[in-house]
């Protein structure tokens, strides 16, 4: 769940670990994770990732599927765009 701490996101996160599934969330602020974890409990891991800078998406998807295996979905719920910058 790339940006899933944000407004969209957090939901979007929300519903999916209230479903069952086991959510990897990129964010960019601690406190935004932190905040969403205690609404969640088990199912949700937080990753920080910068989204516009396309070497960390890289080894960011890289390490997720050597540790937690193929991704079944992915979900884009960033703002990069809005601060004129490319999301990979």
């Amino acid at each position: 769940m790339a940006g899933g701490t944000g407004a969209l996101g957090a939901s979007v996160s929300l519903a999916f670990v209230a479903a069952g599934a086991r959510v990897i969330a990129t964010y960019r602020k601690q406190e935004e994770f932190d905040a969403l974890a205690k609404k969640t409990g088990e199912g949700l891991i937080g990753v920080s990732l910068d989204a516009t800078d396309e070497a960390a998406v890289a080894r960011f998807v890289a390490e997720t599927e050597s540790k937690y295996g193929a991704i079944d979905a992915l979900v884009i719920a960033v703002g990069g765009y809005a601060s004129g910058k490319q999301v990979w």
